[in-house]
């Protein structure tokens, strides 16, 4: 019995092991994402096809807002704990109260309602709403405000760059079109278009997660109730 206890816990950790590894991962396909369409969108979008004219700085200045902003919420939804068991929870209950009380085996305390065991993260989880593989940390009580902001903001980030790309993305398909001036485009030209189309479906994408979370939340629902 104890050998099959741990070899269960070498399996589980082991899991959890390959889950932090590919949530690196992740993480750092965000960071190499977000530079690359940050470099696309200045320099090649703004700088080479729209210009530095009144245009141009205005299109900018809101980017760099919800940008610093995404940033912000994007730091304060990896670094802020998403919340803990209180410590001697459960000892004081009623008597009532005590017969829906749940115990966890793993982390050996008492869980209130919508707390969750994350395997990934090897503990308990407050009102727990799911584990994001993308960010390497859980959605939980007190960091959950952050995400939808982070989702939030990241949606704005988009919008704007969707919209201050799309004339020159449509300028460029009408060359593309043409056999004229289709000899004219550059490698700037194409790498801005396809960074527009992977921009737009990801907005859509993105949106659409969006309203999930916030109907969870005017629901007063989490992932893990909705799926379990």
């Amino acid at each position: 019995m104890c050998i099959r206890d741990r070899n269960t816990n070498l399996n589980m950790a082991d899991r959890s092991g390959l889950s932090k590894a590919l949530g690196y991962l992740y993480l750092l396909l965000i960071i190499i994402y977000t530079a690359a369409n940050y470099f696309i969108f200045v320099f090649l979008t703004v700088r080479l096809k729209i210009g530095f004219d009144t245009k141009g700085i205005i299109l900018l200045v809101i980017f760099h807002i919800f940008l610093i902003m995404f940033i912000w919420a994007f730091l304060m939804t990896s670094m802020t704990d998403p919340g803990r068991v209180p410590q001697y929870w459960g000892y004081y209950l009623d008597q009532s109260e005590q017969r829906n009380r749940k115990y966890c085996l793993t982390c050996h305390t008492f869980k209130p309602e919508r707390c969750h065991h994350c395997s990934v993260c090897n503990r308990c989880v407050l009102n727990m709403d799911h584990h994001c593989k993308w960010l390497q940390v859980c959605i939980g009580f007190y960091n959950r405000k952050y995400f939808i902001l982070l989702l939030f903001y990241v949606l704005l980030t988009l919008l704007v760059m969707v919209a201050g790309s799309t004339y020159t993305a449509v300028i460029i398909i009408s060359k593309i079109s043409s056999d004229t001036q289709k000899k004219s485009l550059s490698v700037a030209d194409y790498v801005i278009l396809v960074s527009y189309v992977v921009m737009f479906l990801l907005f859509l994408v993105l949106a659409k997660f969006f309203y999930f979370h916030v109907k969870l939340c005017v629901d007063n629902l989490t992932t893990c109730l909705l799926y379990t």
